[in-house]
């Protein structure tokens, strides 16, 4: 069907009777000339309205606008399309042409308009439902933008008070420990002068020295705490074995490291939050698995995984139930499971934990070993 006025009106009735195109021709006075099984049903048209104007008749279909735009459609000579629902609730295209008169020069004025109805109810249910599910999706990834949005804001709040904290522990130990024992060694050499005995003042620098050694331990290890200089210059596994000592010395805590010898070439801020997580995950260890025993395996898996660094921290101790892993995460002095999380997200990691009550606790870090774009301009 083109957009020509239609003529051989009793052909076209008779091809579209039989079939299921829903049709009707309108004449000039939009009086009802003849319509199709299917028009009628979508429409509510009968075919004792045949002869009489349609206007008010027509309960469905775009019975509202039906007139007005067949007046249009006769006016312009040019055909008008929209959707309407019909009066069983399906929905159809309407398309009204304009209908020229049997005889008469082609582009003669209109003598009324044919209206042609196309069923489009399945694709309007499909575009609905594909539009709500859109809109599902939508609300459920701004709910988790939300959510997310509120979970970093309560992370950068642990974070400074975690940063806080350390600054304040480095002050007291900068005070209580190595202000104090350098006043000491002061006092002894100021105390010296007043020795005559060779075996006294033996004594007394003997005294010193070790005074002094023990603040060069306690000043490395503020170092190392700030900015640790063997993960800068020797990398992540030689770090980890200081790590071992530093657990072994202030914790109590044997840790054994694993190596599998492969080359674990890490940008300085991947490193840096790869070495913090580790350390916190082991003074976890410390404080809450009621062990003295504790395993680090340092691993680089091509075959499964690809390009990637997996370090496993896992213990012996009494574990812990699934359901207490969110209140153990935030709970003590440190940033806890949730900021380990958060800061390996960042660098295109993961980290997975597992445990059961006396069964220990198994954590897994895994990051790309080209984990580069996403710390990119991030200072180590």
């Amino acid at each position: 069907m083109n957009d020509q006025p239609v003529t051989a009106d009793d052909e076209l009735l008779e091809l579209l009777r039989g079939g299921e195109i829903g049709a009707f021709r309108l004449d000039g006075q939009l009086k009802l000339r003849w319509i199709t099984p299917a028009a009628s049903a979508a429409t509510g048209l009968l075919p004792d309205d045949i002869g009489h104007p349609v206007t008010g008749r027509a309960p469905a279909a775009g019975a509202a606008s039906l007139a007005a735009r067949a007046r249009v459609v006769m006016a312009h000579l040019a055909p008008l399309q929209d959707e309407v629902e019909g009066q069983d609730g399906r929905w159809f295209m309407r398309r009204i042409l304009p209908h020229g008169p049997a005889s008469g020069p082609a582009g003669g004025p209109a003598d009324g308009v044919i209206v042609v109805l196309t069923d489009i109810t399945a694709t309007k249910l499909s575009a609905a439902a594909a539009l709500a599910e859109r809109e599902a999706l939508a609300a459920a990834l701004e709910a988790r933008v939300e959510e997310r949005t509120r979970e970093l804001g309560r992370l950068a709040g642990a974070l400074s008070l975690a940063e806080d904290r350390e600054r304040r522990a480095v002050a007291a130990d900068l005070h209580d420990d190595l202000a104090q024992r350098l006043s000491l060694v002061k006092l002894k050499l100021v105390g010296l002068t007043r020795l005559r005995d060779a075996s006294g003042v033996r004594s007394a620098i003997d005294e010193i020295a070790a005074l002094i050694d023990t603040a060069d331990a306690r000043v490395r290890s503020l170092a190392t705490q700030l900015g640790n200089p063997v993960l800068h210059q020797l990398g992540l596994v030689a770090a980890l074995g200081a790590l071992s000592d530093e657990m072994r010395r202030d914790y109590s805590l044997e840790v054994q490291v694993h190596d599998d010898g492969a080359a674990k070439d890490l940008e300085p801020p991947v490193g840096i939050i790869v070495y913090r997580a580790v350390r916190e995950l082991l003074i976890n260890v410390a404080k809450h698995a009621g062990t003295l025993r504790s395993r680090v395996r340092c691993e680089v898996d091509c075959h499964t995984q690809g390009n990637t660094l997996v370090v496993v921290v896992s213990d012996d101790g009494r574990g812990f139930e699934p359901q207490d892993l969110d209140l153990r995460g935030r709970a003590g002095n440190g940033l806890g499971l949730p900021m380990i999380r958060e800061r390996l997200r960042f660098i295109g990691g993961r980290f997975d934990i597992a445990s059961r009550p006396s069964a220990g606790v198994e954590a897994t870090i895994m990051v790309p070993l080209d984990a580069t774009s996403a710390v990119a301009g991030t200072r180590a």
